[in-house]
């Protein structure tokens, strides 16, 4: 297996929707913090605890955290740690983390897709572009980013972070789940059919059986002995022996083997929305960036970051501006949105 195993657990802030999945590491609040959720499961039950000491600071917003542990994956992701793959409350989708387990640090930029199955039955694709930084005004910025020994120590960054798509399959808490990386779709074994004429459900319980009638026993004639009688004197003739001809047979070349092809995953490509918007708090227009799975309307009001601050603006042009000044978090109850900076 390449990948990891684990038992979905849930936690649920008040107000908010219910987490589902697994979130084992940098857990808000220290040194009480919000309890973390699933555990991991044979053969991924290996864990690495984050870097630092005490608590961290998260530089971006400056609260205290939690450093918390990261999952060991198997196989080909042994050194790979899985800290967060959950739903997220924020913004209601699925959010994957991921520390290096050698390194103690962030993995970089990529990409890590492939297949989910549950212990219900249930089965389905998952793909995620990972980061350690976002887009700044003056260019990409650490985001994950603490101060270990409550603010007063070392900066680390252990973390690389991106949204899930998720395929096929919402996440139930308790079930069981195998998050593997780079398999196929798994394709249900066709039960072999009993001996006989099979109907074409190709389903044991419908199988018509046809009895196969008892090879006779072959019929021995008893040999006679034959009766010696003397010959007569014959004068011998030489005939002739006439030798047919052999025709040659060429050996024919075997069909060609037909290789089956196995049908690709098509994993779907990470796309955003771009808007013009009005500020909450002084009345200027900003180019802001969104989600497309998430799309927003003319008059909205929302939520977006720019230089590690949150601001409220409302939505006045759709598909316009670079999106450059800002990235969309969420929709606001309006410009007095407790969360927003004025």
């Amino acid at each position: 297996m390449n990948g990891w195993k684990f038992v979905a657990g849930s936690f649920t802030i008040p107000g908010s929707p219910a987490q589902i999945g697994y979130h084992q590491g940098t857990l808000t609040g220290c040194p009480n913090s919000f309890p973390p959720f699933g555990t991991g499961v044979s053969p991924t039950v290996a864990t690495q605890e984050l870097p630092g000491i005490g608590c961290g600071v998260f530089t971006f917003l400056g609260n205290l955290t939690t450093r918390g542990i990261a999952l060991k994956g198997s196989g080909t992701q042994s050194d790979i740690g899985l800290t967060q793959f959950s739903t997220d409350s924020a913004t209601g989708g699925f959010t994957a983390h991921f520390m290096g387990i050698s390194t103690l640090s962030n993995i970089g930029t990529g990409s890590l897709s492939g297949v989910i199955t549950g212990s219900d039955g249930s089965s389905g694709t998952w793909s995620v572009d990972y980061s350690n930084v976002i887009d700044g005004i003056l260019g990409p910025v650490e985001f994950l980013e603490y101060i270990d020994d409550g603010g007063n120590g070392s900066t680390y960054s252990p973390e690389s972070f991106g949204a899930v798509t998720l395929n096929g399959l919402n996440l139930v808490d308790g079930v069981t789940y195998e998050l593997i990386v780079g398999a196929a779709v798994p394709v249900a074994p066709v039960p072999a059919p009993t001996s006989g004429i099979v109907d074409y459900c190709l389903s044991p319980t419908n199988s018509v059986i046809v009895p196969v009638a008892p090879t006779p026993a072959p019929v021995v004639v008893p040999v006679l002995s034959p009766v010696v009688i003397p010959a007569p004197v014959v004068v011998p003739v030489i005939v002739p022996v006439v030798v047919p001809s052999v025709v040659p047979v060429v050996p024919t070349a075997p069909p060609p083997v037909i290789a089956p092809v196995k049908t690709p995953i098509i994993v779907p490509v990470t796309a955003s929305t771009y808007y013009i918007a009005i500020g909450c708090s002084d009345g200027l227009e900003v180019s802001l960036q969104g989600s497309v799975s998430q799309p927003h309307v003319i008059g909205t009001v929302v939520q977006y970051v720019f230089q590690q601050v949150i601001y409220c603006a409302t939505i006045s042009q759709v598909n316009s501006g670079a999106g450059d000044q800002g990235r969309i978090l969420k929709p606001a109850d309006d410009c007095n949105d407790f969360l927003c900076f004025k």
